[in-house]
């Protein structure tokens, strides 16, 4: 980090990104399915 500090913020920036991307996608799962399970009730 502190030898080459704008590549260590670029790659925690990319990190972040990819994490909340991932994140974003488990969510939109989870409420695709309990829409398909509160339609089954």
């Amino acid at each position: 980090m502190l030898a080459l500090p704008t590549e260590s913020v670029v790659a925690l920036t990319r990190l972040l990104g990819l994490w909340l991307l991932l994140l974003g996608l488990v969510e939109l799962g989870v409420a695709f399915a309990w829409r398909a399970a509160l339609r089954r009730a």
